[in-house]
C-alpha cells in the first residue's frame, strides 16, 4: 500500500516536471509574438515609385539606397527592428541602419531608430 502511494507521487512529480519543461520550451522557442516573425518578403513600393524588395536570402534590392557591386542586406531582429546593411566601398564593409517596422495589411512604415523624423512609407506590390 505504501509502495503504491510513493509510486503515484513520483509519477505525478514526473508528469508535472515534463509539462513544465514543455511549456517553457514553447514560450522560449515557439513564441508567435517575437519581433523576428515579421514577414516583409516581397516587393514594397513608395508613393513616388521607389521600391524595396526583400528576398528570402537576407538580401534586398532597392533603388532607395544601394551599392552597385554589393546588395543591401536585412535582418529582422528579435526586438522587431529591421537591421538594414548598406555596403560602404570606402571602408570596404557594411554599415547598418535600424528601422522600427509597422505593418498593417498591405502598408508598411519604416521609422529610423536614430532619426525618428526619417520615415519610409511603403505599399505591398
Amino acid at each position: 500500500m505504501l509502495n503504491d502511494s510513493v509510486n503515484k507521487r513520483f509519477f505525478i512529480i514526473g508528469v508535472s516536471i515534463t509539462i513544465f519543461i514543455l511549456i517553457m520550451f514553447a514560450i522560449i522557442f515557439i513564441n508567435p509574438f517575437k519581433g523576428g516573425n515579421v514577414n516583409v518578403l516581397g516587393k514594397w513600393v513608395t508613393d513616388d515609385g521607389k521600391y524595396i524588395e526583400f528576398l528570402s536570402d537576407g538580401t534586398m534590392e532597392t533603388d532607395i539606397r544601394y551599392s552597385k557591386k554589393n546588395p543591401c542586406t536585412y535582418e529582422i531582429l528579435p526586438d522587431g527592428y529591421l537591421k538594414w546593411g548598406i555596403y560602404d566601398p570606402a571602408w570596404i564593409q557594411y554599415s547598418y541602419d535600424y528601422w522600427k517596422i509597422e505593418i498593417k495589411g498591405k502598408k508598411m512604415v519604416l521609422t529610423s531608430k536614430d532619426k525618428p523624423d526619417k520615415i519610409i512609407e511603403l505599399s505591398k506590390e
